[in-house]
């Protein structure tokens, strides 16, 4: 493990090399959708759908390095995305688009720029600054750009290629590559998946999804293959469901460790992951349960099993369990200390007591269990469980919404009790919306008196639709605490959204 971590920085030729490899899955998808535009012949009938979506906030936090310091904040983030359906043209002369049995490709691409106008960047210190910026400065990400067939070779096949974002059961991962999905004729479909892992100091990559408990290293800057395979079910009117392995690995590498040693291969995740759903009587009732297994620990990391019941008409009822456990990157030597795991139980029951009101009530029971490690080292203390409840009264007619909700929570961790009163009303049609919201919380913690006090809010907002699929919405916050003598904060959103179809229908 040391060997790995402690490998010296990339050459210029390696990381030139990752530059290209990962951006091969990409940049196909892109290329492919430039194409697409620039010969709309090819494509009769084609659908382009653009949207576009501007955030901007503005507030003050404290310096990390100088605590009496506040910092002005001016972040925007700008995002775009783009969507090409309808790609291949309908088999008969007389249709207007493609029958869904026949296949169809798609082109769907989000990307999103970052920037902070305000003097945190040079002014918080060498502590704060790194939070707002990727592994290597840039502020440019991909979040996900991918060609997609759907039913190809006569409905045999499902395929994306590019930059995926992908989900199995619990188990969240994004990656450059090739997805592949064989349909058999008894609603099941065999998977399989390989590429890059995306990281966040790769071309046009982002930090979301980087492995917990790397350091920057050359080890961990690494390319990081992964490969995997799956079983799904598809075309169910009932259940839904799918069992899926996967293996991020780091293959040897031309690098020298302190001893100058060249670095192994070694495995970084390894999962199996599973999750089943179902819909019953007409959707009244519907279990689900799914899990990730840590391959490399022997344990399940995390798991999740619920269930949706409307009882009657009136009566709604859902019960849900969870349990998580951190997990790192296998090099990491956050993996031979012991980790905290906590089991979440909870209740609710709603009631809709006439057509405008509805009420519920919650019940949370939350226990923690520290962990040997994989290395054997014990816990140094036990924890003890914490449990709580809150209740919801919601009141909506056509104009307007009021939701009114009260919580309270004790045990590990300490006491926190508090409530909250959202509004809305449509003042203008459905051009214009006020948005109204008061919160406040009161917490304490038995072991830090340090960590004891209060917190109370105000949030005022208008959402104005100023043209067809263009909406602003502009939101202020005041919040009062001990901890601060002013926190004001501003959002803004605007965001627009264009559909045009082409091709001679």
């Amino acid at each position: 493990m040391a060997a790995r971590m402690l490998g010296p920085r990339f050459s210029t030729s390696r990381r030139f090399r990752r530059w290209g490899a990962t951006c091969v899955g990409s940049g196909l998808a892109l290329g492919v959708g430039v194409g697409v535009m620039a010969c709309p012949e090819s494509a009769a009938a084609s659908q382009l759908r653009i949207r576009s979506r501007t955030v901007a906030e503005a507030y003050a936090v404290q310096s990390a390095a100088d605590p009496s310091l506040l910092l002005r904040r001016r972040r925007l983030a700008q995002y775009v995305s783009l969507g090409v359906y309808d790609m291949l043209p309908p088999r008969e002369a007389d249709a207007f688009v493609r029958a869904p049995e026949d296949g169809q490709l798609q082109l769907v691409a989000s990307m999103r720029l970052r920037h902070d106008f305000g003097d945190w960047r040079s002014n918080a210190g060498p502590s704060s600054g790194p939070l707002i910026e990727s592994s290597d400065g840039r502020q440019i990400d991909l979040l996900y750009g991918y060609l997609q067939g759907d039913r190809l070779a006569h409905g045999w096949l499902d395929m994306r290629v590019g930059r995926q974002f992908e989900q199995s059961g619990l188990d969240w991962y994004v990656f450059d590559g090739g997805f592949f999905r064989l349909r058999l004729p008894v609603h099941l479909g065999v998977e399989t998946f390989a590429g890059l892992s995306v990281r966040g100091d790769d071309v046009f990559g982002y930090p979301t999804f980087e492995l917990d408990g790397t350091q920057g290293r050359a080890s961990d800057r690494a390319l990081q293959p992964m490969v995997g395979a799956g079983v799904s079910i598809i075309d169910s009117a009932h259940f839904s469901g799918r069992v899926a392995y996967r293996r991020v690995f780091s293959p040897a590498r031309d690098q020298l460790d302190a001893d100058q040693q060249p670095l192994e291969s070694a495995v970084d995740q390894e999962f199996v992951s599973a999750a089943l759903s179902g819909s019953f009587f007409q959707r009244r009732f519907s279990p689900h349960g799914a899990l990730r297994f840590d391959l490399a620990g022997l344990r399940i990391s995390d798991a999740s099993l619920g269930a949706y019941w409307a009882v009657t008409d009136r009566h709604r009822l859902r019960v849900g369990f969870l349990r998580t456990r951190p997990t790192f990157d296998l090099d990491s030597i956050f993996n031979v200390f012991s980790s905290r795991a906590f089991e979440d139980y909870r209740l609710t029951w709603e009631v809709d007591t006439n057509p405008r009101w509805t009420v519920a009530a919650r019940g949370q029971v939350r226990t923690s269990h520290a962990d040997t490690t994989v290395g054997g080292s014990e816990p140094e203390s036990k924890t003890r469980p914490s449990g709580g409840g809150g209740v919801m009264a919601a009141w909506r007619s056509k104009r307007s919404a009021i939701r009114l909700d009260a919580h309270a929570l004790t045990g590990e961790g300490g006491t926190q009790w508090g409530g909250a009163a959202d509004s809305r009303t449509m003042v203008w049609a459905d051009r214009l919306a006020l948005d109204l919201r008061a919160y406040g919380v009161r917490y304490a913690n038995d072991d830090s008196t340090g960590r004891q006090g209060w917190a109370f809010a105000t949030q005022a907002g208008v959402d104005a639709r100023l043209w067809r699929g263009i909406h602003l919405a502009v939101m202020g916050e005041e919040m009062f605490s001990p901890l601060w003598a002013s926190s004001f904060r501003l959002w803004g959103v605007l965001s627009a959204e264009w559909d045009f179809r082409g091709g001679p229908r």
